[in-house]
């Protein structure tokens, strides 16, 4: 044992090698690669390790593509001053009191719920409105321009992030 009583580094690698499903990082790398277990061709590896790369990429295009500029377009709109206009709003409805005891009384089983109540009524409106106008640009024209699709983007993220926010919120709580 090391000279404090403990183990030392080389010691504590000893006891708790790196796992068989993690192979060694290439020269050059200080990455693991994990593969399923099973998996223990080479080749195989390198397939699974290529593909979770091509994924990678795929979700960083598509981020980047249709998700940035939609979040720091109306990030920027919402901190440049519609939040002026729109959070007094908002804070009147989420702040009634009759609206309150209507969603404790009709809508949730416990009164601490009640307060997602404005947040979840205005996201589901706003969710119903943007997909119901997607349906109906496609069935009435038979396609979809990018545009169609972009707002789409729009209306999800929200003023200021509003409705990316309120979705994360409703679903973690």
């Amino acid at each position: 044992l090391g000279s404090r009583g403990g183990a030392t580094k080389t010691e504590r690698r000893m006891c708790n090698p790196v796992p068989a499903t993690a192979t060694p990082p290439q020269a050059g790398s200080n990455r693991r690669e994990v593969v399923p277990s099973g998996v223990t061709s080479p080749e195989k590896r390198k397939l699974i390790t290529n593909v979770r790369w091509v994924v990678g990429l795929l979700c960083t295009i598509n981020f980047l593509v249709f998700w940035a500029v939609p979040i720091g377009l109306m990030g920027q709109a919402w901190k440049l001053g519609l939040w002026r206009l729109f959070r007094p709003l908002f804070d009147c409805v989420d702040q009634s009191a009759r609206l309150h005891a209507f969603a404790v009384k009709y809508i949730y089983s416990k009164e601490l719920y009640a307060d997602f109540f404005v947040l979840s009524f205005m996201l589901g409106c706003s969710s119903l409105a943007a997909l119901a106008t997607v349906v109906y640009y496609q069935v009435t024209t038979d396609w979809l321009p990018w545009w169609v699709v972009y707002a789409y983007y729009f209306s999800w993220v929200g003023m200021g992030g509003r409705g990316m926010g309120g979705t994360y919120t409703l679903a973690h709580k």
